[in-house]
This record gives structure tokens, sequence and C-alpha cells, in this order.
């Protein structure tokens, strides 16, 4: 029948994690899971966590990746694999040292990905197919995924957009009227605005862009009038 996408603002840092469900299998892979994992666990409902999915290892991002396994632990579900990008590795072991450097706690480390998305380049929610892309700038190992035509019912936060060929989930490349931050370590200002550029202005106009910081956008939009990308 389709893929639910389910948007919670999570986090310090009002990272949207997202829940994607085949609603036909009611497979469900996490995407960002940076914190507030019991609210995440809400839309999961019956359905079951094959896939952990990161676009990439930021604290607000993957900072509560191991509270997630530890709860479905617990629950006595199965644990979902772990997807994310080797170039991300180094961002991973120090998410928990940056948290404290910033008097934040409650977030950890992920733990070593069980899949490195550096050798993957289609990855599915049950039987609905999506593209990965590598798309670094904004950090070393940063991706984002791709669904072509597929029939999506949006849910929570920036839910109102229904007209629209594809669903990319853009982790924090791309924004609204903006783009993602270079000045953090590892950051490349060049290397963000050549991905977004082949990456993703590649993709059709009347893409839905799902971001990682506030309201969702879609391709022609930022193509238009996004001064960045001028």
């Amino acid at each position: 029948m389709g893929l639910k996408i389910y948007t919670r603002v999570v986090s310090d840092f009002a990272q949207n994690a997202r829940v994607l469900i085949d609603e036909d299998t009611q497979d469900a892979v996490v995407v960002d899971p940076g914190a507030d994992v019991k609210r995440l666990l809400l839309d999961v409902g019956e359905a079951t966590i094959t896939t952990i999915f990161l676009t990439h290892c930021h604290v607000d991002h993957s900072g509560g990746v191991l509270d997630l396994l530890t709860q479905l632990k617990a629950l006595g579900r199965p644990r979902p694999l772990l997807y994310y990008h080797s170039g991300d590795q180094m961002i991973a072991n120090s998410v928990e040292l940056y948290a404290q450097s910033m008097g934040l706690s409650g977030y950890s480390n992920p733990p070593s990905a069980d899949v490195d998305l550096a050798q993957v380049e289609g990855l599915n929610v049950g039987e609905i197919q999506g593209e990965v892309r590598f798309t670094p700038g904004h950090a070393p190992g940063h991706v984002v995924w791709y669904f072509s035509g597929v029939e999506a019912q949006l849910y929570g936060e920036f839910s109102k957009e229904t007209d629209f060929s594809g669903v990319l989930l853009a982790g924090d490349t791309l924004f609204r009227g903006s783009i993602g931050r270079t000045d953090l370590p590892l950051g490349d200002h060049q290397q963000l605005i050549d991905s977004i550029r082949t990456q993703l202005l590649s993709l059709p106009d009347d893409t839905l862009v799902l971001t990682g910081h506030g309201p969702n956008t879609t391709i022609g939009l930022e193509r238009e009038s996004n001064p960045f990308l001028r």
C-alpha cells in the first residue's frame, strides 16, 4: 500500500528523526534516532524494526542509537542492523565526548556499523526500494536516501505535502532556504556544494525533501530560490 513516514523533532538540537514503515510487510526503519527513543517507538507500534539508518553520525542524529538498541532488547524485540558510512567513524567515536563538552547528557556513541554505507547503493524499507547517495561536506560520511515514485503518507511534524514524485531523506545537506553547516570538525563547504549539485539537484523538481532540521521543501524550490546554490 505504500510507505508511511513519521517525523519527530528530537534532541536538544531540534533534529527531525523519522520512522519509515512498509505498510504491506510491516518492516520499519528508524532514521537518525538522535534522542527521545520512547517517542519513536510509539510510531513504530507493532512493526518490526529491521534497520537503523544514519545519514551521518553527529550527536543529534546518532546519540540515541544505543538507547534504542537497549530498549528493543528489553522489549524482547529483534536487534536491527545499524547502517552508517565508515567516513563518519571518527565522529561516531566522539559523540558522547562532544555532548559533554556542550554540557549535555543522555547521548552515547553509536556502536560500530553492521553495514558500511560506503558499500551500499540500494537499501529497501521492506519491499520498497530506495537509493543511497554519498553526499560528503557537512560530514565526511554523509549520505542521503532517495525513493523514486513511492506512494508515501506523512505523519507528525511537517506532514502537509501531498503532491510529489519521490522522497529524499536529506539529513543535513539541504534545508529550506539554506544548507548544512560546514564549520564543524571535518566539514568542507565546497564539497557540500558539489554534493548538492551532483546528487540532489539531479533529482526531479517535485521531489519532496525531508530535511534534518526544520520544514520540508522540494528540489525545485531550492533550485530556484536557495541563496547558497546560486
